[in-house]
């Protein structure tokens, strides 16, 4: 995948606790606030960069700076969420 312009994108991993921490920070320091956040310890979507956190047992993080890649795991957040159903369907009776 190449992002718009034929620049590959820059992925960085983070290790440890710390790492985590590191991409957390970053995220707040982008231009605009992320919208799009699965959950914290899954995926944060902002402006240009997809920022991945793992589980607390692989405990690394992993930041994705591509506008193009970011645009598409955006799409598939909306996605996600309008398929969601907010109330468990009835039983039937």
């Amino acid at each position: 995948m190449h992002a718009k312009g034929g620049a590959a994108p820059r992925s960085r991993n983070l290790d440890g606790a710390g790492g985590i921490r590191t991409a957390l920070f970053e995220t707040l320091e982008w231009p605009s606030p992320p919208r799009d956040v699965l959950s914290m310890r899954d995926l944060i979507i902002g402006p240009g960069a997809v920022a991945m956190l793992s589980s607390t047992r692989e405990n690394f993080a992993l930041v994705i700076e591509s506008a193009e890649y970011a645009e598409m795991q955006r799409n598939l957040f909306e996605v996600l969420w309008s398929a969601s159903v907010t109330e468990p369907p009835a039983l039937p009776r």
